[in-house]
Order: structure tokens, then sequence, then C-alpha cells
């Protein structure tokens, strides 16, 4: 028997063959069953309708070699002439190809083909792609984004003859790992104004690491000047639009960068505040008169530069005494005020008023000189009145 014969002997044992031997008079004897058609000759061909569903059944003496092609049953060979075949349609086969089940999957897409699916009485006419029990395709061959979700998924086929009948699914799973996700980086700015040469401190804390930890915090300005640290006391010699960028780096070796633009406005003089208390530590304000023969001390240190800084300031003080005449000022000559016409440099200094009559000084006045750290200057007077 040669190699065709056993496949066609396969085919028809597979598709199931139904005979009978002698006596057998539910299929040979007595009336002739209901069947398709009844075979005469050795290689003629039964021809089955297309609306046909039945059994193949193949009722003989002993029938040897049956070939099926299509629709279409052709007895090879056979001892007994007397052959009655029928047919029932058959389901194709789908076959999924382009990867392995279970297979561990990182691109972000997949060819799949559908080449090995088969119709053993006809041909294939369609296909359904199913990913995860959503209809994906109808293509043969479609190339598939795959889902971004870690965890097993399930790719189904499902096809369809030209009989209108659908093949089983077929399915294989794929697995998507896990994919580390990259940081996230933050720039805190500073809450007030960017002034020129002010330190101005910025923070990197509210990044985030999605996988592992932050282990790297890197600094540009103006794509230019680079710094690393979490926080960084970043300046600005020019007014304008500056540019800050942050990249983070966490412990996956993944990145992630952020910048943004930062206004830095013109540096101005600081801002002064003195304050006056007298022996008894009572709080002067410039309403209040001073009282002849008491002493006054005074502080700038609640003074501050425009950078916020209350530290950095150099204060010289002046004070001097005098009275009004004809609208003009009169110097009260005698050494009645300590460090009268001399300015004494410090935070902090006072007054001793003397025991002068009042039409010798109603009035003392104290100057105010400081500079902060940009050597940028500011002055303020302080006018007080004294009592009789």
């Amino acid at each position: 028997m040669n190699l065709f014969t056993k496949s066609v002997i396969t085919f028809a044992m597979t598709l199931g063959l139904i005979g009978c031997g002698s006596g057998s008079s539910s299929c040979c004897g007595g009336d002739d069953p209901k069947l398709s058609e009844k075979i005469k000759e050795t290689g003629k061909v039964a021809t089955i309708p297309e609306d046909h569903n039945g059994t193949i059944v193949y009722v003989d003496r002993n029938v040897t070699v049956v070939e099926y092609r299509d629709r279409n049953i052709t007895i090879i060979e056979y001892k007994d002439k007397n052959v009655t075949v029928e047919i029932i349609k058959v389901r194709p086969v789908a076959v999924i190809d382009g990867f392995v089940g279970g297979a561990i999957l990182t691109e972000k897409t997949l060819t799949v083909d559908a080449d090995s699916s088969d119709d053993l009485d006809g041909n294939v006419t369609s296909y359904l792609w199913v990913l995860d029990d959503a209809n994906i395709s109808t293509e043969k061959n479609p190339t598939i984004t795959l889902p971004e979700t870690e965890g097993v998924h399930t790719l189904c086929l499902i096809v369809k003859d030209n009989d209108n009948l659908d093949s089983l699914k077929t399915c294989k799973t794929f697995t998507i790992p896990h994919k580390n996700q990259n940081p996230t980086a933050v720039i805190t700015p500073p809450s007030k104004s960017i002034k020129t040469l002010c330190p101005t401190t910025f923070s990197a804390t509210n990044s985030l690491a999605n996988d592992g930890d932050l282990t790297k915090y890197e600094w540009m300005i103006d794509d230019n000047e680079t710094f690393s640290g979490a926080t960084q006391e970043l300046s600005f010699k020019s007014v304008g639009e500056h540019k800050v960028c942050l990249s983070v780096t966490d412990s996956n070796g993944l990145t992630d960068r952020q910048c943004t633009n930062i206004t830095v406005q013109k540096h101005v003089a600081p801002t002064l505040m003195m304050v006056m208390k007298d022996e008894q530590n009572q709080v002067i304000t410039q309403d209040m008169n001073l009282t002849r023969g008491a002493r006054y001390d005074f502080s700038c240190a609640g003074s501050v530069d425009d950078c916020g800084n209350d530290i950095a300031q150099t204060c010289k003080w002046n004070a001097h005494s005098y009275k009004i005449v004809d609208g003009e000022k009169v110097d009260y000559k005698k050494d009645c005020i300590s460090h009268n016409g001399a300015p004494k440099e410090g935070s902090e200094s006072f007054v001793k008023l003397c025991g002068a009559k009042s039409d010798e000084f109603t009035y003392v006045e104290i100057t105010l000189d400081a500079t902060d750290m940009f050597k940028n200057k500011t002055s303020q007077v302080y006018v007080y009145g004294v009592n009789p």
C-alpha cells in the first residue's frame, strides 16, 4: 500500500467510516438505505449537495480505499461493487502561530498568523482574534498591540469555513512581565519672589520613585551651570527669565527630567526697622515723647535685605537734639546725646538725654544707615518729641 493510500484510509477513519459485511440486514439487505448515491464503478466520484447534512457512510462488502476531496467522495478500491456514501460537514481547525504558548513577551506589538488553520472538507474563509475576551482583529495574520498590564493574558482564534461552520476556540497564553516605571522629577521653587544675587533654595524632595529609591538629583540653570543634591541653593546674577531643570535617577537606573522658568527681579535696597526701648524695656514708638535725662536703647535687628536676610546688615547710627527757630532746625550745642555728631556702627546703640531746659531742645533725631551684603544702602530718619 503506497503513502497516498495510507493517508486516504486514515482520513476516512477519522471522519467516521461505517461499513457492513455480508449478513448485515440493517445496511446491506432489504430496502436501500436512505443515503446519497450508489457507486457502481471504481473511481467514480460521488458529489454531495451543498445543503446536505448527514453522516459519512460507506456501505460495502470490503471497501479498502476512499479518497475525500472537498465535497467529493471517490472510491478508489473495493471488492464488492455496491457502495453507498453520505457525508456530514466537518468543522475547521484553528491554529495559532507566531509565539510559543506561555511565552514572556517584552515588546509592544506581536505579529501572529493563522496560516496553519485548515478545513478538511473545504477551506477557511474568515478569522476572529480575541484578546482577553475582547475581539481585536479579523485579519489572517494581524500585528496586535500587546497589553501594558503585567501578568498572564490569553489570545484566542476562531476560524469559519465555507460551510459557515466555526472552529472550536484555540487559545494560547503569554505573560507581560513587570516593567519598572520611571521616577517623577518635581521642582519645588521658593514661595518668595526671586531677586538677583539672592540665594534661593530649590527642593527636589517632592520627587517620586515609582519603583525603587531615588539615588541622584542633578540641577541645571540655563543649560549651563550644574549642581547636585536633593535641595540646592541657587542664585541668579541677571534679571529676566531663567530656566531651571531637575533630573532624578532611581535605583533601577531610570531617569526623569522636569524644567521650569523662573522670573528674576532686580535687587533693591534693604528695608529698615528700628526698635527703641526705654530703661523699663518698653517699646517707644514715634508717636511717643522721650523724657529728659533718660536712656533709650535701640536696635536694627528687625531690618531685612531684599533677600529676606536679617543678619547681614551693617548699621550706622547718628543722633542729635534740636529745636525749631523761625522754621529752622537749631542743634543743641552741649554734649547732651551720646555719640552726637559721630556715627556709631553696630546692630545696637543708645542715646542718653541730658536734663536741659525745654527751650534748649525739643526734638531728638536718630538716623539709621544700613548696607546689606550686596552693598545696597538705605537710610531712615526717626524723629521723637521730648517732654518739657
